[in-house]
């Protein structure tokens, strides 16, 4: 399992958990790669963030349409 590093991601745990209403601590896990986010979850935090997470990493804007598309 692939961890999310900060230079990589750079938002902290406290501002995911206040964007995605989480404890800091589950924040902290999805981030250290602990808990790897869902597809509708990556979503979530792409939409509320602009932070690609999980299985949107390395995904273009476009690509990220499709598969919002897709899960919908």
């Amino acid at each position: 399992m692939e961890q999310i590093t900060a230079s990589k991601h750079p938002i902290r745990p406290t501002d995911l958990a206040a964007a995605m209403e989480w404890s800091v601590p589950y924040a902290s896990q999805v981030l250290g790669g602990k808990r790897p986010p869902s597809l509708i979850t990556a979503l979530n935090i792409f939409e509320k963030t602009g932070h690609r997470l999980g299985p949107l990493d390395g995904l273009s804007e476009e690509e990220i349409n499709v598969v919002r598309k897709i899960a919908a």
